[in-house]
């Protein structure tokens, strides 16, 4: 990882063609590399939309990481970035990458014979002309319980995918509470090349009985 601009603070609220948008201006300086860089927000109501200087980047999908490439709609100066959502968002970074870095991560999890087959797909982008040799870290936990995994892997400048699984034994980790409610699990994910880390992205996931 190169550079990160990151927020907390409230958004700007507004209304445009009865649309409800939350707004904020993202000061760029002129040394803040711009040719590989990513928008990371916490989770969104489904379906909301992300717009950078009137171009919408992409939307929000249930369970996925919202990581949206932004190269292209960006500029060194003043951006503004507008989500349209029923709800306020959260915090959030704009993330600049020199090596690797994560565009995606896909969580599906499958239960049989009283396991859970947590089957975890992460897109690696590579941001150079050469193949990256990366080590994955994979940690998996709810409460006091963690399992972790390391993939280690060559990825091509065209990018690649690295996948893992994890094996979750105890059913009780996974049925829904009393309530009715899902439990969850933290899916911690890392990227390392020669011990420097390149990136980090968390999605939390629940598991299903099909």
């Amino acid at each position: 990882m190169k550079r990160a601009l990151s927020w907390n603070d409230r958004w700007e609220k507004r209304s445009t063609r009865g649309e409800q948008e939350y707004v904020r201006i993202i000061e760029i300086d002129a040394d803040f590399d711009i040719q590989h860089v990513y928008i990371e927000l916490e989770p969104l109501p489904e379906a909301s939309i992300v717009l950078i200087n009137d171009t919408q980047i992409g939307h929000a999908e249930p369970g996925a990481l919202i990581r949206l490439k932004v190269t292209d709609a960006i500029h060194i100066g003043r951006n503004e970035l507008v989500v349209r959502s029923d709800a306020e968002p959260g915090g959030g970074r704009l993330i600049s990458y020199d090596k690797v870095s994560i565009s995606g991560i896909s969580i599906d999890p499958e239960v049989a014979d009283n396991i859970a087959n947590v089957w975890i797909t992460i897109d690696v982008a590579n941001h150079t002309h050469d193949d990256q040799p990366v080590l994955a870290s994979v940690v998996v936990s709810q409460g006091q319980a963690r399992e972790k995994i390391e993939i280690a892997d060559v990825v091509t400048p065209f990018g690649g995918e690295i996948e893992a699984i994890i094996r979750i034994t105890d059913p009780t980790m996974w049925e829904t509470d009393e309530s009715g409610e899902p439990q969850y699990f933290d899916c911690l994910i890392g990227l390392q090349i020669q011990d420097e880390i390149m990136d980090v992205a968390a999605v939390r996931f629940d598991v299903e009985e099909s």
